[in-house]
């Protein structure tokens, strides 16, 4: 079923899938969600009225906040997907971002006031009536949700869309939900204990619990999430093999939505090869980062003495010590500049992320008193610094 409403609808082919095409598997997931969603409601509604269940009731009500989140997440696909303007060079693609901050917050809302309807029900318990009906559209639901959960997950897989993702994550624990609620149903048909309150309030904490969660990890993104690893580690493997650079360093990527990522880095290429050369190679590594990972990318180049044996033996010695005074240390732009009576070593050393000021300055202490043992000759030029990846 999947395949062939994406055939129909979105896309023709599974992978690679362009920026248009992403579009319209966003509005494909959205459209789906919502009116499947809808439908659910209604019957739970329907249920709910006839077997007088809060659990049923709630269980309609986070079905219709995933039909909102469906509608938002189409309409913010549609969106992001609105291509860069003069006022928007880098194109639209947080609106997406946007617009699941907002669904977040509505999800909460639904949470909190489900929650009140369900403590009320605890402290004025009231006869909950267990009809096959009402039980067999629980069933339905649970299974239809464990189908849209695995649409979501296909589409997010071909997106890397964190909306269509999260909305995949949702369905599955949807059928949780659907879960306890015929189980609020099972037990009213044999005793008479007032488990729908509690049950009906499980639903509700676990409608607040999903969408603090949503709220959070979108609000990470928008405030500038630390990238993946796995992007940044794949880029620095492509450049670090490109002829002409023999280093990377001080990589940037920025978050501009779903699918648009931008980069810069520092580009280290060898002192002695003509700057023309070294140039040439820097735009084909830039253009190669384009073409494998569709990632626009900048590179600034950082000349250092590469084939002087005794500038690399000082390195060496330099990077001893620092690996000494803490193994998760490291270097970059590293120089040696002569003078009468010192020789000066300029680099910039990179701090462990999550370190004080306190213990950075005691770190560079220590890694200044090593350097001076090794010559009292040496002066560190040294800047401290952290990694963006």
């Amino acid at each position: 079923m999947t395949d062939l409403l994406l055939r129909l609808f979105a896309v023709k082919k599974a992978e690679p899938i362009d920026a248009d095409a992403r579009t319209r598997v966003g509005v494909l997931g959205g459209v789906a969600g919502l009116l499947l969603n809808l439908l659910l409601a209604a019957g739970k509604f329907a249920a709910g009225s006839l077997s007088h269940s809060l659990a049923v009731t709630a269980d309609a009500m986070n079905n219709l906040t995933d039909a909102g989140s469906a509608l938002i997440s189409a309409v913010g696909a549609k969106l992001a997907g609105k291509g860069a303007d003069a006022e928007h060079p880098f194109g639209h693609g947080r609106m997406e971002y946007l617009v699941t901050v907002f669904f977040a917050v509505l999800v909460c809302v639904m949470g909190l006031e489900t929650g009140k309807s369900a403590l009320e029900r605890v402290f004025n318990p009231e006869p909950v009536t267990f009809r096959w009906a009402a039980a067999a559209i629980v069933v339905g639901s649970i299974l239809c949700k464990l189908w849209l959960g695995l649409f979501y997950r296909k589409l997010g897989g071909l997106t890397k869309a964190p909306a269509l993702l999260a909305a995949s994550s949702d369905s599955f624990s949807d059928t949780l939900c659907g879960g306890v609620t015929l189980l609020s149903l099972a037990i009213s048909r044999f005793t008479a204990f007032p488990a729908d309150g509690y049950l009906g309030a499980a639903v509700a904490l676990f409608i607040l619990w999903n969408g603090l969660k949503l709220l959070l990890e979108t609000l990470n993104l928008l405030m500038g999430e630390r990238p993946t690893g796995e992007l940044a580690g794949q880029i620095t493997a492509v450049l670090r093999a490109c002829k002409g650079i023999v280093g990377v360093h001080d990589m940037m990527l920025h978050d501009y939505g779903p699918g648009r990522v931008f980069g810069s880095a520092h580009a280290e290429v060898p002192a002695d090869v003509d700057v023309m050369v070294s140039h040439e190679a820097v735009d084909a590594a830039e253009k190669l980062i384009y073409e494998r990972f569709a990632v626009p990318f900048v590179l600034h180049m950082d000349p250092i003495q590469v084939n002087d044996a005794r500038v690399r033996g000082i390195y060496d010695a330099v990077k001893d010590v620092i690996k000494s005074v803490d193994g998760r240390l490291t270097l970059h732009d590293f120089r040696v500049v002569d003078g009468e009576k010192r020789v000066n070593l300029i680099f910039d050393l990179v701090m462990p992320h999550g370190s004080k000021s306190a213990e950075c300055a005691e770190l560079e202490r220590r890694v200044r008193e090593g350097i001076s043992a090794l010559d009292a000759r040496y002066q560190c030029v040294m800047r401290a610094e952290y990694s963006y990846v």
